[in-house]
């Protein structure tokens, strides 16, 4: 004897998308001891941030010899380190913060990923004393530093999230800024604090796990926006406690246990429940 469980979005329990919960027709589901379960299928929204919460990022610039600071806000999103360099960029010609060459913008400070290193970097460029040659100044033009000194970034615990996708820690950089340089992220870089997912379940015995009721594992191989496909190449069956049940729940949480907080609940889940003593059938 064998079942199919299918949940959708009409199981999603809470607001995070991360709970989905089954209820068994009759509210009375007898599982005996030796009955087990599995993930077929998963199809998951890849729909939870980053960047969770607001930071705050403050932006040195030198006018004469007062250095004035600049507050950036990064709301929260998901955020690759281009798409940092970006909102950086976006932000310096809100406030006035770069120069025209031609018809491009010059900034002075810029984002990048090396690939090579296994690191980002944070490019500092002097900014000139007056208007170079060839160039014009936007009308929101803050003003020129006595003698060239680049701009710099001071991150806090008010960016922690920055902070780890860049791979820098709190500090000031770059910490010298009389000429330009290219500063590498102190800190091993981390794109996303969810690298994988895991589903648990309430049914599940799962006996040489901590915690005990873990169904799957679920990698992340696509990009954010797009759904998240799980096939299993072969199914992983895990024992279910014995007992009698009327809800069956599942939570999708990241690789170190925490919930994740999804903005789509649009999901497929396909669990399969069998007998133990069908091991051998196909």
């Amino acid at each position: 004897m064998s079942f199919n469980l299918v949940l959708n979005s009409s199981n999603n329990v809470g607001s995070n998308a991360n709970t989905f919960a089954y209820n068994f027709i009759g509210g009375n589901f007898k599982v005996d001891e030796n009955m087990e379960i599995c993930l077929a299928q998963a199809t998951i929204p890849y729909s939870f941030y980053n960047i969770t919460t607001s930071q705050t990022v403050t932006i040195n610039w030198t006018i004469g010899v007062t250095v004035n600071t600049y507050t950036w806000t990064v709301v929260a999103g998901f955020y690759t380190v281009s798409d940092l360099n970006l909102a950086l960029q976006l932000f310096c010609v809100t406030n006035g913060l770069y120069l025209v060459n031609g018809s491009s913008n010059v900034y002075y400070l810029s984002l990048y990923t090396n690939t090579a290193l296994y690191k980002n970097q944070l490019i500092a460029e002097l900014v000139p004393t007056s208007l170079p040659s060839g160039y014009t100044q936007p009308s929101n033009f803050v003003g020129y530093p006595t003698t060239t000194v680049t701009p710099q970034i001071v991150l806090s615990s008010s960016s922690s999230q920055i902070n780890s996708i860049l791979g820098f820690a709190t500090g000031t950089f770059p910490s010298v800024n009389t000429a330009s340089i290219s500063v590498l992220s102190t800190i091993v870089p981390i794109g996303s604090a969810v690298n994988s997912l895991l589903m648990t379940c309430n049914l599940v015995s799962n006996q040489v796990a901590m915690p005990s009721n873990i169904l799957s594992g679920i990698p992340i191989e696509t990009t954010f926006g797009s759904n998240i496909n799980f096939a299993p190449a072969y199914q992983q069956w895990v024992k279910i406690t014995p007992g009698r049940y009327s809800t069956m729940t599942l939570q999708i949480t990241d690789q170190d246990y925490t919930p994740i907080t999804a903005l789509d609940s649009n999901v497929l889940i396909v669990l399969n429940i069998r007998k133990g003593s069908e091991k051998s059938e196909k």
